[in-house]
């Protein structure tokens, strides 16, 4: 079974009400580990710089490539262990704040994942 650390909505560890880190299995382990990949900026990880989403390229120099971030969003969901498939994926943006939402098949059932930027 997938295990992950929960995480808080700025990505910190997150700790639960006896002191402990919070784990999360299954469903819930797989699509945070999920967010956590889409999350993660291209060149940002020292042992692995060419893993992550090209923001930098892809959503903040000039206009938004919607197709590259698309592509690189399904790369990373998708070498992800315990995803199946991804079921659908919309991109929008409005506002100068581009969003996506995703629904994903895993080993474990039917989730999803979302976030903003802006751009």
């Amino acid at each position: 079974m997938t295990k992950t650390f929960a995480v808080d909505e700025n990505g910190d560890i997150s700790v639960g009400p006896d002191g402990n880190f919070t784990i999360l299995e299954g469903i819930e382990a797989v699509q945070n580990v999920c967010l956590d990949a889409v999350r993660t900026q291209l060149g940002e990880m020292v042992l692995a710089v060419d893993q992550g989403i090209p923001y930098f390229d892809a959503v903040w120099s000039g206009v938004p490539n919607i197709p590259q971030f698309e592509a690189a969003l399904r790369k990373a969901v998708l070498a992800v262990d315990g995803v199946v498939r991804i079921i659908s994926l919309n991109v929008i943006i409005q506002n100068d704040v581009l969003s996506y939402s995703m629904s994903i098949l895993t080993s474990y059932g039917e989730g999803s994942i979302s976030d903003t930027t802006a751009i």
